[in-house]
């Protein structure tokens, strides 16, 4: 089988985590990763900030009801919608689907 569609096949969610850091070198690669999926027009309207600080990444995990795993996980990549980088009208809500497809989500273990 493809490695790409077997990765994508076998993709699991992560709830828990080693306390191992995040290399910055894999977290890099992984924003490289998202900044090279389409996007509608090729807006790209997304930003991308790493969160390795253990204080931020549980006040993130207790204050986001979608984001509670991130307590306890060594690095956490938020993706965040540039409103600059936005299309007007009728296409300004594809700034959603522009920052979430599946294939811009790690799980590291």
């Amino acid at each position: 089988m493809n490695d790409i569609i077997s990765t994508i096949l076998n993709r699991v969610s992560v709830r828990s985590f080693k306390e191992d850091k995040v290399p910055k070198e894999d977290l890099e690669l992984i924003i490289k990763d998202g900044m090279a999926a389409p996007s509608a027009i090729n807006k790209q309207p997304w930003e991308f900030i790493i969160v390795n600080s253990s204080t931020l990444l549980f006040e993130l995990g207790t204050l986001l009801p979608y984001a509670k795993m991130t307590k306890f996980a060594p690095a956490a990549i938020v993706v965040c919608g540039n409103q600059k980088n936005m299309h007007e009208g009728w296409e300004e809500s594809f700034w959603i689907q522009d920052c979430s497809p599946p294939h811009k989500v790690y799980y590291l273990r």
